[in-house]
Parts: C-alpha cells; sequence; structure tokens
C-alpha cells in the first residue's frame, strides 16, 4: 500500500470522539436489526472505541465537554494572531488553564508573544473552552462573561527590543 497524501488533515480529540459515538451507534443499531451475529467487527477496534469513548466520558480528556461551536469559535479567535495549525490543535486538544501550559505549547513563545497577550489568550482559551467544568456550567460562564469580553481588544503587540 501506497500513501498517497499524508497527514492530509489534522483531527481534535473532540472530532475523533464524535467519530467514534458515530461508528458505536451504527454498530448499535446493525445489532438490533440484524443481531448481533452481524455486527461482529475487529476486537481491536471495539477495545479503542470503548478505551477512548470512556476516556472521554470520565472526564480526562477536554473533548468531553467540547463543541463545534466552542471549537469554530476559538479558532475564529486564534485566526488574529501567528500560530501554527499543530498549536492551535495542541491548544483546543490540551485546554491549558495556565501560562506553563501554554508556554509548553507555543514554541518561542517569548520572543512571539507579550505577558499581557499570554493572559488574554488564556481568557480566550477558558471563554470558548471551558477550564474542567462541566458543560451546563461552561455556558452559564459564557453568558455571563460575554459582555466584558465584547469590548476587548486583541493584545497581541509584539514588544520590540
Amino acid at each position: 500500500m501506497k500513501i498517497l497524501n499524508s497527514r492530509e488533515a489534522f483531527l481534535s480529540n473532540y472530532e475523533v470522539f464524535d467519530h467514534l459515538k458515530q461508528i458505536e451507534g451504527k454498530q448499535s443499531d446493525t445489532a438490533h436489526v440484524k443481531g448481533v451475529a452481524a455486527n461482529l467487527s475487529s476486537q481491536n477496534l471495539r477495545t479503542i472505541q470503548f478505551e477512548a469513548i470512556s476516556t472521554e466520558t470520565q472526564g480526562i480528556n477536554p473533548a468531553a465537554t467540547q463543541s463545534p461551536r466552542a471549537i469554530v469559535g476559538i479558532l475564529a479567535e486564534l485566526r488574529h494572531i501567528q500560530l501554527t495549525k499543530a498549536e492551535k490543535l495542541m491548544i483546543i486538544n490540551t485546554r491549558p488553564t495556565s501560562a506553563p501550559e501554554i508556554h509548553a505549547i507555543i514554541e518561542e513563545i517569548d520572543a512571539r508573544f507579550n505577558d499581557e497577550s499570554v493572559e488574554w489568550l488564556l481568557d480566550v482559551i477558558k471563554w470558548h473552552l471551558g477550564n474542567g467544568e462541566t458543560t451546563a456550567a461552561v455556558n452559564e460562564n459564557r453568558d455571563t462573561e460575554k459582555a466584558d469580553n465584547e469590548n476587548a481588544a486583541l493584545p497581541f503587540i509584539m514588544e520590540e527590543d
């Protein structure tokens, strides 16, 4: 087998989680309609599905509380700053909540962004992706913080030496 297009696109953990849930739903429907024998698939695939879905539903991974709207929203905010696709994906997948976590994700952050910009970025991440709260709590916080964030200007101005 020859790989024609390596790394055609990046997938977030949310997209993988959603895809696995869709596959599980189709398998469940097939099992109900045609019987369990018709739904036999690779045991390895079922193990991967089970472990990935249980990891997400236990709240270990931020994808459990994310939504397509939240991901689109943060990507819209992040397009105004100079981040690579991989850095944006890491931000979405890991949902950093502190400056050291951001420093681990963004290469040469000290040369690219000032401290105010990093704090602004953390606020944007918290607003769109939450900070480990349940989905209902994230939606409540968005409503109360919306007015504060609407008037905020982009502070990504590089400090010159």
